[in-house]
This record gives C-alpha cells, sequence and structure tokens, in this order.
C-alpha cells in the first residue's frame, strides 16, 4: 500500500509529469522532483537525509499515463498541453502531496507502530515506507507528522499529513 490519502480526505485532482529513464516505478512511490531536469524519481534515502527531505517531494505515483484519447492532457513540469491518443512516452501519473493536517495520509512503517509515535516529525525510511521511531527529527529533516495509529488490519501503518511539498510551490 505504501503512501495513499486517506479515504475521506478531500478529492485531489490527479498530474502527468515526466518519469525518469530507467526507473522502476511502484504504485505507492512517494516521488520529488529532479530540478535539474523536471523528471519525477523515486525518493531515496533514510531517515530523511536524502533528497526526499527537501521541497522537491511532489506526490505519489499511481501509475503510467493513459489519457483518453484525444483529450488534452496538462503535463505538471512545464505546463504544456500535449493531446491525447493512447498512451504518452515517459509520462507517469501522479498524486500531488497536499501539505498541512486538510488531508491525512496513511503511510506503511518501517518498524512496529506504538503511541508513542504520535505527534512526530518523521522522515521516510524509503519511497514506501515512514521512518517511524519515537523521537522527532531536526530541523528541516522531518516533513511527515504522525497523528494516529493506522489500520491494525494492515499492518505497521501510522496516519498523519506531510508538512511541505513541491507540489503547491
Amino acid at each position: 500500500m505504501a503512501v495513499r490519502a486517506l479515504s475521506g480526505s478531500p478529492n485531489i485532482p490527479h498530474r502527468f509529469g515526466y518519469a525518469g529513464s530507467a526507473v522502476t516505478y511502484t504504485r505507492g512511490d512517494l516521488l520529488y522532483r529532479d530540478t535539474t531536469n523536471g523528471q519525477l524519481l523515486i525518493a531515496t534515502g533514510s531517515n530523511g537525509t536524502g533528497v526526499e527531505n527537501t521541497t522537491n517531494i511532489e506526490g505519489i505515483f499511481i501509475g503510467p499515463a493513459t489519457p483518453t484519447s484525444g483529450a488534452p492532457t496538462l503535463l505538471a513540469n512545464a505546463g504544456t498541453w500535449v493531446s491525447g491518443g493512447g498512451v504518452q512516452s515517459g509520462l507517469l501519473e501522479y498524486e500531488p502531496i497536499i501539505p498541512g493536517p486538510s488531508v491525512l495520509y496513511v503511510v506503511d512503517c518501517q518498524n512496529a507502530v506504538n503511541a508513542n509515535q504520535i505527534f512526530k516529525n518523521l522522515g521516510m525510511y524509503s519511497s514506501q515506507k515512514l521512518n517511524n521511531t519515537s523521537s522527532s527529527l531536526s530541523g528541516s529533516n522531518g516533513y511527515f507528522i504522525t497523528t494516529s495509529l493506522g489500520p491494525t488490519s494492515t499492518g505497521a501503518q501510522l496516519i498523519g499529513y506531510f508538512t511541505k511539498s513541491a507540489s503547491l510551490t
């Protein structure tokens, strides 16, 4: 399941962006924007020390872009219109991260979850898992505030919100 907006959160319209070359994406991957070439890449690193601890966090990977034939698609990085007509080479579909407590996300966790991890400022362990600990990260290294334990039937998950995102900057 990785990262996903919680059911009942406001409807977030999906966007389309350029995929990196030779990158394997998995649904639910947290993406960041490579500002050098405008590609959306998989956030890597651990404890908030990789590129994902910057404001380049952009969204959650949904799948390859497959616009309806004839329907225009607005690309996220250039504001360019591309006409439809099947799969657009090199494009992917993603859900932008909306920072702040108005949209809650469920995130898979690296470690077992417990109540002392609530209201902590955490970073991602990988593109799919939160590095959940009982200690907040300092400064700009953390960007996910936990608000509650996730559904127990689905494994180790926490619910919370992102504090920063490149999708709205």
